[in-house]
């Protein structure tokens, strides 16, 4: 199977294959290293909060992120959009506590994403081959 790109799709769509499935998978990304493109960009822009509730994840346990925080003694202040931030109650995440967390996710299931082979690449072209019959 071939995933182009190592952003927050990618990563959303190989947590939640079936462990069997990532055998043979190969990631092509510029960068070669997972979320680092989506992390560039959010640099340059200079996000502070990300767009998505606290419960969106790339990982199966939505409240994974949540956990992470208060694991870690992070203040709301620092790692949650404070409330004159909040757009409609949803709670939102500092892009810098969701890189720390999707990096100690990776260490933690290296077993899994190490599966995967993410080549420093670009795909330019792709060409469909029909199947034999």
């Amino acid at each position: 199977m071939l995933v182009i790109g190592s952003g927050r799709a990618s990563l959303t769509f190989l947590s939640h294959i079936p462990d069997r499935a990532l055998k043979g998978v190969t990631v092509v990304d510029p960068t070669g290293l997972w979320l680092e493109t989506w992390g560039q960009r959010h640099a340059r822009m200079g996000t502070r909060f990300l767009r998505q509730a606290v419960t969106q994840t790339p990982f199966l346990d939505a409240c994974g992120l949540e956990s992470f925080i208060a694991s870690r003694g992070d203040r709301d202040e620092d790692s949650i959009a404070p409330p004159s931030e909040l757009e409609g109650g949803v709670r939102r995440p500092s892009f810098a506590v969701f890189s720390k967390f999707c990096a100690s996710r990776f260490k933690a299931r290296a077993d899994r994403f190490g599966r995967a082979r993410v080549l420093a690449d670009e795909v330019t072209r792709l060409e469909i081959v029909p199947p034999e019959d």
